[in-house]
């Protein structure tokens, strides 16, 4: 009876919504002749704690363009900006090894329109990777 009592409360509460953000993301990762990198793996850090929230992977033109709504809490990890890092040891699958990076990267809020959604907060990045001495 009490799980049945506690599904019931939860799909009611979903079915009036949650305010929330939309958060996108936009990096390109390219090698010291401008060339892409596939395949490249960045975390996405909060500014504050230096916590992972986020993980990604490039494409193959080595870009990420990501855009999901969450919650509004949990858009203020990235409120201020992101520290965007690529880890070598992380990317042991890529043909060529590459030298740790990161970069840190403000972030852009748009006011949202109405009560539900708060607004978009935008993190754009850029690296360019070194090749690995050996």
């Amino acid at each position: 009876m009490l799980s049945a009592f506690g599904m019931s409360a939860t799909i009611g509460s979903c079915a009036y919504g949650t305010p929330y953000t939309t958060l996108k993301i936009k990096a390109s990762v390219t090698d010291e002749s401008n060339q892409p990198v596939s395949g490249a793996k960045l975390e996405f850090k909060d500014l504050n704690h230096n916590q992972k929230h986020l993980e990604l992977v490039t494409d193959s033109k080595g870009r990420i363009d990501y855009t999901h709504n969450v919650y509004v809490y949990e858009a203020e990890d990235f409120e201020d900006g992101a520290n965007v890092v690529f880890i070598g040891n992380h990317n042991a699958g890529l043909p060529v090894k590459y030298e740790d990076d990161s970069v840190r990267v403000q972030s852009s809020n748009k006011k949202g329109k109405g009560s539900w959604h708060k607004g978009t907060n935008e993190i754009k990045a850029s690296l360019k990777l070194r090749k690995k001495a050996e």
